[in-house]
């Protein structure tokens, strides 16, 4: 329901925000994430974003969040590599 000056009741726009932050905190995609902040009203930005950084905990930068999904990988690689036996000694 819309009042009659046109804006949007307050419980829509929140559980609008509340989905969109559920979507975003669940989506491991880059792209995906991209597509979640461009969805958002600009009259609904300050709300989204104050909620996305609280139930995170800290800002989400996607660059910062590509960078750390690869350095999670690499230390996950080199943390097998050392779990192997060694090679058996020449004889």
């Amino acid at each position: 329901m819309t009042v009659p000056h046109g804006l949007r009741p307050t419980y829509q726009c929140g559980e609008r925000c509340h989905e969109l932050v559920s979507e975003a905190v669940a989506t491991v995609d880059l792209e995906r994430y991209a597509a979640l902040l461009a969805a958002v009203d600009q009259d609904d930005w300050f709300g989204f974003w104050s909620e996305l950084v609280l139930r995170v905990g800290v800002p989400i930068v996607p660059e910062h969040v590509v960078h750390r999904h690869a350095k999670a990988r690499s230390l996950a690689a080199e943390d097998a590599r050392r779990r192997q036996p060694p090679p058996p000694a020449a004889e």
